[in-house]
């Protein structure tokens, strides 16, 4: 059986977007939704190699307040709602339910893996056109 040059990339791709899409979709599956509080945005602790921006958000659950971490892109002001969402046995591993809090990252990393495989499979030298992948037969 021979793979055509085409459909190894497309193999590879989804190979590689396949499981990240559905570690998140599993995620959300298991969790719960509600309101919190976008609290403020700093850029991280002065003596940090790499001060990372990400922003600080809560909300409340029973009677505890829940302090959880977000990714610093998120457009809110001090003080806004958002929408969180939650794992139940695990409250403190929440994210914010916006595009870019939720699927940014995955998008980003996603997307430098994708340009990694393109110019690879753009390239000659590493996928020649032409080029067909023959698997061994079962006997």
């Amino acid at each position: 059986m021979t793979i055509p040059r085409t459909v190894l990339f497309l193999v590879f791709v989804l190979l590689l977007f396949v499981p990240q899409l559905a570690i998140k979709f599993w995620w959300l599956s298991g969790s719960k939704e509600t309101t919190g509080i976008f609290y403020y945005k700093t850029r991280g602790d002065a003596l940090d190699q790499f001060r990372e921006s990400h922003s600080i958000c809560y909300f409340i659950k029973g009677n505890d307040t829940i302090w959880f971490n977000a990714t610093g892109s998120l457009r809110f002001k001090e003080g806004d709602s958002i929408r969180v969402r939650y794992q139940a046995g695990n409250p403190s591993d929440a994210r914010v339910m916006s595009f870019r809090g939720y699927w940014g990252g995955t998008i980003i990393y996603g997307g430098l893996i994708f340009l990694v495989i393109l110019v690879a499979f753009l390239n000659k030298g590493v996928f020649p056109t032409g080029l067909k992948i023959e698997l061994p037969k079962k006997k």
